[in-house]
């Protein structure tokens, strides 16, 4: 399973910084005209899964773990009994920038409402996302017919550690317009 231990070494911790700031302006022009323009900025700067830092070789363990930035302990699951380690895939880092700005304006002429605006957004994600630098050990009985015995024993049913470019760095830029024309058939049919 992909959950967290039900005992976890110290300095596992997650720590983040949020900030949003947003910008309005409305503008009437005349009573029936008006226009609304916004802007914002959201960013998520965030390390959400430090690992202990453990060192396996200096733990006795005859592998190295596969990235530097998350080094920490193995994750082992003794089924039934419990399970401990540094977490199986942390962020070592990640970084959310969000910008966008957009306008809307209507215009109310006779029995028709126009309505014309347009949104433009950058969004940008930097990750770096490990898949079980440290690798995980899965006990589960088939050996000695007790999970227990087998982790005491050091026979796992599985073995996993995962390698390879942790790093994803993707942004993009997207636009929207719209346009609308609400036309009132008569005095009785609302807009």
């Amino acid at each position: 399973p992909l959950g967290g231990p039900n005992s976890s070494p110290a300095g596992n911790t997650a720590v983040a910084t949020l900030q949003d700031v947003m910008g309005s302006d409305t503008w009437v022009g005349r009573s029936n005209m008006i226009n609304v323009a916004r802007a914002n900025l959201n960013r998520i700067d965030a390390k959400p899964n430090v690992t202990s830092g453990a060192d396996l070789s200096a733990l006795g363990f005859r592998y190295a773990g596969t990235n530097a930035t998350a080094a920490g302990l193995p994750f082992l699951s003794v089924n039934g009994f419990f399970s401990s380690g540094d977490a199986q895939q942390p962020f070592a880092t990640r970084t959310n920038n969000v910008f966008s700005a957009s306008d809307d304006f209507t215009w109310v002429i006779g029995r028709h409402s126009y309505k014309f605006g347009g949104e433009l957004r950058r969004d940008q994600i930097r990750v770096s996302f490990i898949n079980r630098p440290n690798g995980d050990f899965t006990f589960t009985g088939q050996y000695s017919g007790s999970a227990a015995a087998d982790f005491l024993l050091g026979l796992p049913i599985q073995f996993r550690q995962g390698s390879g470019d942790p790093n994803l760095d993707g942004p993009s830029w997207t636009y929207a317009i719209h346009g609308q024309d609400a036309n009132r058939i008569g005095p009785r049919f609302p807009r």
